[in-house]
């Protein structure tokens, strides 16, 4: 008989809070998530490399920015967190720097996510035989991942 996993892996009991200070002091929890695609972010390229014509590679550290998709079902409560923000940068012609941090209990990790900008904002979800999800983008100047 085969062992039962003693840690699941489900993504639906994580727990995802941003903090944009000027705009919500007090950490929103993003809610009601697409069905298949929550959050996640694309792979970064942190080194630069150099091959030298004698065969002698040479590499540099680079820090990138990190793109960070977050999903919301249409009717989601939290697309108000996402609309109040951009209208907020829109009213005041300025950016507003966001703060969050992810739990994954599964894992048993968190991520610190720092300095993130609203760089892919959806208006209004596509019309279809049902309202669609709306996607976002977050960019991050670094997301820590540490153990809880």
């Amino acid at each position: 008989m085969a062992a039962f996993p003693t840690s699941s892996v489900t993504s639906a009991n994580s727990v995802f809070t941003l903090t944009i200070p000027s705009i919500f002091v007090v950490p929103q929890a993003l809610v009601q998530y697409s069905v298949d695609d929550m959050f996640g972010t694309e792979a970064i390229v942190p080194a630069e490399i150099l091959m030298g014509v004698d065969g002698t590679m040479s590499s540099g550290m680079n820090f990138v920015p990190i793109p960070m998709r977050v999903t919301l079902q249409a009717n989601s409560p939290s697309g108000s967190v996402f609309d109040e923000w951009y209208l907020t940068q829109i009213a005041t012609i300025d950016t507003f720097a966001a703060f969050g941090v992810i739990l994954l209990p599964g894992l048993k990790k968190k991520f610190i996510l720092h300095n993130g900008i609203l760089t892919s904002y959806v208006v209004l979800p596509e019309a279809k035989k049902v309202l669609q999800p709306r996607p976002f983008t977050i960019t991050w100047q670094e997301i820590i991942p540490a153990q809880i």
